[in-house]
């Protein structure tokens, strides 16, 4: 070994050793210098491939991506025959003839010292940790790519999609009458529901039976196993440990990013808000995103609602009880109640410490008094009175939001899936008492019920409560003059919500091929038939799964599509997360987000919008005290404030501005933290993209500042800018993208990371003009993979290439003929 390691590493005469010290030092090679490799190491047995040893005559190597430039080098002299140190004295001492003492002015050739054995450990470890960088980096890609491939058959979510008209705070149709070319005709396509879900055939042949799937014009390209495979694959990413490590401390760095820029920008941010006139705390658009209609009065507009009929109207027929008819004076005789008698207190529907992790104690106090018929008579729209009550209640909050002007809502109305005849009930209520404000557009809520349907006999199976949800919107979106009043409301419905009580136990189901041998699971929902409750996975899939090829249809047809924006994360599993992140466009709650760092790293990078309700929260999950909302804020991720429930929540006549108020003082909120929540909420709402672009600007779908107007979101440029600025640097981070950000031209962290396969992709497509996103980083992705080589070897090859060393320096700073050395000598090796 000694012969070894004198004959690859030669030592020079005296007199070129001198030469060398009296020179002037090389300032490249004090700044790229680190630990040399191992001498008895062949560089190209290096699974750090890019750090190379060569002499100052051919100057430094250069890394993998033509960026950056390996910092190691070592100095070599002309050859001629080792001698061995003298033993007696220290490296380093020199004597006065210029060379190192005890051996004259020879003694100072001796070779380089042995590397100790923590070099070796130091080397080992740098290679592990960048290999598992590497692991990593790949796994968030693939879930983010994962993602995108659910998302592609539906119609991206409205917040990053450019006007789809001028800007106008009215949308673009009649709510309640057709244009006056009449209605759209009928067109001549054809759907049926195949393993629970539409496929739908551009054919005038009604025989459905006759036609293949693959013929279909709107379909689903995923089914259900394929899902639960995938959820099972995010469950191992999320899972695994390196990928935990990395995501706690990508998320705490953001958090510290944002202190810090508080810090040093919070007076410049505040100077841009006073010098923008008119808008202030109350003059910005903000949108309640999650808000039930049946609880969207407070308790004393609600007791004020009912004396007033009681004592207008007691001789009215109100409920059908027992084979006869009651009056209201009849049922209020029966609870031995007057006007005078009932206050806030007798009416009981505020929630308190009783109902704190109870749901079911919590679902009670939607009866007023504790009665379930008052809840019929005046917070049903499918009752007796045909839901005039809730009707009359309804507009008067819709004169309580135009008096306010900058307050908008997303009310949720409910359709349950026991019959097809629920949507025109729906309809003909909405469309009948003439139910509209600019201020407001409309959500349908689907309790996860079927299993009390499934016991009641009202539906056999499963894919009869998808068919009672889906098959009335197919037709109407097929034949609007057949269904005039629906396709009318479905002008004004913005999205779809799934909701029920998260904290109960779910069914079990199977993630991976061998669950799906060895368990006995329904593959398809008509086989589904027992009074068992479905995982909420599967609702959420095939909601999804119809969803999408409902939004095809109608976009192929000119009309609105839908948003899926479930309940997701207030309680329970992990795995509801998992499945809201392949499928929905938004969620609301996310508390269980902070149970799984991994998870609300992805939902950052991809920007999914939460609404989240601390005051909710509060009364059920989880106390203010330990909210996240305020972590989830401060890291950046896409949140904003609602009410959800305010008759049970609330106390005020605008309960969101009572949330932002008591969130404030909470938490303290700076004006620019409040500007920036209530651009969110307009952002993720599910309100047209045209009534967006009057709220926030015309290119308010842009990212960063290039996509804020001031003048009509009061949030500083500063902000916005410092947030995309973040953003786009976790991207690049994962993708290693080095194009289309702010920090191209600086020295940055993210260069240490080693580049993953689809780094070529992304570079080519950033260099065609490409904007910067997830949408083509996740293309990249798919690209890289396909483009990877099918042998070990190329791989491996890949791999020794892919190695970044410990200290680089940016290409730009060095002498243009040393990078031409440089490349010269990683070509030959």
């Amino acid at each position: 070994s000694s012969r070894l390691h004198r004959q690859r590493h030669p030592v020079g005469n005296g007199a070129a050793a001198a030469a060398a010290d009296d020179a002037d030092p090389d300032p490249v090679a004090e700044v790229a210098t680190h630990t040399p490799a191992s001498p008895l190491r062949d560089p190209s047995d290096d699974p750090s491939a890019a750090s190379l040893s060569i002499s100052k005559g051919d100057g430094l190597p250069v890394a993998h991506d033509g960026d950056l430039v390996s910092a190691q080098m070592a100095a070599a002299s002309p050859c001629v025959t080792p001698r061995r140190p003298e033993p007696s004295l220290s490296p380093g001492v020199r004597t006065a003839s210029g060379g190192d003492g005890g051996g004259g002015g020879a003694s100072d050739n001796r070779p380089p010292p042995s590397p100790k054995p923590w070099h070796h450990a130091a080397t080992a470890m740098h290679d592990n940790e960048a290999s598992e960088m590497s692991a990593v980096c790949s796994m968030l890609q693939e879930a983010v790519a994962m993602r995108q491939r659910y998302q592609k058959p539906i119609a991206t979510a409205a917040a990053r999609r450019p006007p789809d008209g001028p800007p106008s705070p009215e949308p673009h149709y009649d709510p309640f009458d057709f244009p006056p070319g009449g209605p759209p005709p009928r067109s001549p396509h054809v759907f049926e529901l195949r393993r629970g879900v539409m496929a739908v055939w551009e054919a005038e042949n009604d025989v459905t039976s006759l036609l293949q799937d693959y013929e279909a014009a709107f379909r689903c390209s995923h089914d259900f196993k394929a899902f639960t495979l995938d959820m099972g694959r995010l469950h191992d990413i999320c899972s695994s440990g390196p990928v935990y490590t990395f995501c706690v401390r990508r998320l705490a760095l953001l958090e510290s990013r944002y202190k810090l820029h508080t810090m040093e920008k919070e007076v410049a941010e505040l100077a841009q808000m006073r010098a923008n006139p008119h808008r202030d705390y109350y003059n910005c658009r903000k949108v309640d995103t999650h808000i039930h209609l049946a609880a969207a009065m407070n308790q004393k507009h609600l007791l004020r609602f009912i004396k007033k009929k009681m004592k207008s109207e007691p001789d009215t027929p109100v409920i059908a009880k027992g084979g006869r008819t009651l009056t209201l004076r009849e049922v209020c005789d029966e609870l031995r109640l007057s006007p005078y008698d009932i206050n806030l207190d007798s009416l009981g529907m505020h929630a308190d410490a009783s109902t704190f992790r109870r749901f079911d104690k919590f679902n009670l106090k939607y009866n007023p008094l504790g009665d379930a018929s008052l809840r019929e008579i005046f917070l049903k729209t499918d009752n007796f009175l045909e839901g005039r009550y809730l009707a009359e209640l309804t507009k008067e909050l819709f004169a309580d939001l135009e008096e306010s002007k900058y307050v908008n809502t997303e009310y949720r109305l409910s359709i349950y899936g026991r019959r097809r005849t629920e949507w025109a009930q729906l309809a003909r209520w909405v469309v009948g008492n003439r139910l509209y404000s600019r201020n407001n557009r409309w959500l349908v809520q689907v309790p996860r019920l079927f299993h009390l349907y499934a016991a009641k006999g009202d539906v056999p199976n499963f894919e009869v409560f998808l068919d009672n949800l889906f098959g009335p919107l197919f037709e109407a979106t097929r034949d609007p003059a057949a269904h005039p009043e629906l396709h009318l409301f479905l002008q004004q419905l913005a999205g779809f919500d799934c909701v029920d009580d998260e904290s109960k136990p779910d069914a079990p189901m199977p993630t991976s091929e061998a669950d799906w041998v060895r368990a006995q699971y329904p593959k398809e929902p008509r086989e589904w038939t027992s009074a068992t409750n479905p995982h909420y996975a599967y609702y959420v899939f095939y909601m999804y799964a119809n969803l999408a090829v409902l939004n095809n249809f109608r976009a192929a047809r000119g009309f609105s599509t839908f948003d899926f924006r479930p309940h997701a994360g207030e309680a329970g599993e992990l795995s509801h997360l998992h499945s809201a992140f392949l499928c929905a466009h938004a969620i609301n709650h996310g508390l269980m987000l902070r149970r799984s760092p991994p998870l609300q790293y992805l939902f950052y990078l991809m920007q999914i919008g939460i609404a989240m309700s601390p005051l909710s929260n509060n009364m059920l999950f989880c106390e203010l005290a330990r909210s996240p909302f305020p972590t989830y804020f401060v890291r950046g991720l896409a949140v904003c404030l609602s009410t959800d429930d305010p008759l049970m929540f609330h106390y005020t006549k605008e309960p969101l501005m009572e949330e932002f108020c008591i969130a404030k003082h909470t938490w303290n909120l700076s004006p620019v933290d409040l500007a920036e929540i209530f651009r969110a909420s307009v952002l993720h709402s599910s309100f047209e993209r045209s009534v967006k672009a009057y709220w926030l600007g015309e290119g308010y779908w842009r990212p960063g500042a290039a996509g804020n107007d001031i003048t009509r979101t009061n949030v500083p440029d500063i902000r916005l800018a410092f947030r995309d600025q973040a953003h786009r640097e976790e991207l690049q981070v994962v993708f290693e993208a080095a194009a289309a950000t702010t920090l191209e031209s600086s020295y940055s962290a993210a260069s240490f990371h080693p580049k993953p396969a689809n780094w070529g992709h992304v570079r080519k497509a950033t260099a065609n003009g490409q904007l910067f996103s997830v949408e083509m980083l996740a293309n990249a992705h798919e690209e890289g993979k396909r483009a990877a080589g099918s042998s070990a070897a190329g791989a491996g090859a890949r791999a020794r290439r892919q190695t970044v060393p410990s200290r680089m320096v940016p290409a730009h700073t060095l002498p243009e003929a040393l990078l031409e050395a440089a490349a010269a000598v990683q070509r030959r090796t």
